[in-house]
């Protein structure tokens, strides 16, 4: 036996070496199954992460932006008080009128350049890809408002009283282009469709038998209390977002309905101080 061993020695060597490859080899194996399984557990998780946070900063920009362009247009309509046409002749009177507005508009002003968006969105990798467009254009409308404010101010104080009425009008009209646009980000957020988030829209919801046609969203107009439109629709929608409190002038809230007509018709309406500033629809029949 000791003689078959010692002249066949090589022989033993060589499937000794080979059970060891083969063990090693299945441990390998075994390891690498392992560490795939983990890594595409891990890639399923973090894509989940990055869909959710990316529905997070959707929702954060809507709520941020459409609540910026809103305050700063609520504050352009106070200047609807004033007279631009008319400015008081009397220099005690004109010097009183000059005072008061001057108020106003250093609180435009102050809102303007410390908005949250320039704040936050002024660079493009801080802003969601879908709203890139939209808040380029509220970028540059601020920008405008801020300069339009100053030039108003200054005509004011430099009692140039032959510029006042277009400087004013030049300014007021960009109450109309703040409510536009931040109509324009809501129909972009299109809530119904972003997804199961704390502020989506609920399954219970979507079912609901409550659903709104193009002929009631058509006859809704802005300025109605969130009461009088509900009265048109037939019932409260989902609550999608808020902010503030309740009974605070700048207390918003959006409401989202669903529609009749295509698989993902919808409407939504967005109010501040219980009055509706802007409404958007998709696919409404």
């Amino acid at each position: 036996m000791g003689y078959l061993i010692r002249k066949n020695w090589w022989i033993i060597g060589l499937i000794l070496l080979l059970v060891i490859i083969l063990i090693v080899a299945e441990k390998q194996q075994k390891e690498e199954k392992a560490y795939f399984k983990t890594l595409e557990a891990s890639q399923t998780e973090t894509s989940k992460i990055t869909s959710y946070d990316l529905t997070q900063a959707e929702n954060e920009y809507t709520k941020t932006a459409v609540y910026e362009l809103l305050n700063i247009s609520r504050k352009i309509s106070v200047l609807s008080k004033y007279n631009f046409n008319d400015t008081p002749k009397d220099t005690a009177a004109f010097e009183t009128w000059r005072e008061s507005i001057g108020l106003d508009l250093r609180e435009i002003q102050s809102d303007v350049s410390n908005n949250l968006i320039s704040e936050r969105y002024t660079e493009l990798f801080s802003t969601p890809e879908k709203f890139k467009n939209v808040n380029t254009q509220a970028l540059n409308l601020l920008s405008e408002m801020y300069q339009d404010t100053k030039d108003l101010y200054t005509a004011i104080n430099n009692h140039k009283v032959s510029d006042i009425p277009n400087l004013a009008k030049k300014l007021q009209a960009k109450e109309d282009n703040l409510k536009k646009l931040s109509n324009e980000i809501v129909t972009i957020a299109d809530y119904p469709s972003m997804g199961q988030t704390e502020q989506s829209i609920t399954q219970s919801s979507i079912e609901s038998k409550l659903t709104i046609n193009k002929v009631k969203f058509d006859s809704i107009e802005n300025g109605m209390s969130q009461e009088e439109v509900e009265k048109i629709i037939g019932g409260p929608g989902e609550l999608v977002s808020e902010i503030g409190n309740k009974g605070e002038p700048l207390h918003t809230v959006m409401y989202a309905y669903k529609g009749e007509g295509d698989l993902k018709a919808n409407a939504n309406f967005l109010f501040q101080g219980n009055k509706l500033q802007n409404k958007a629809q998709i696919g409404l029949k």
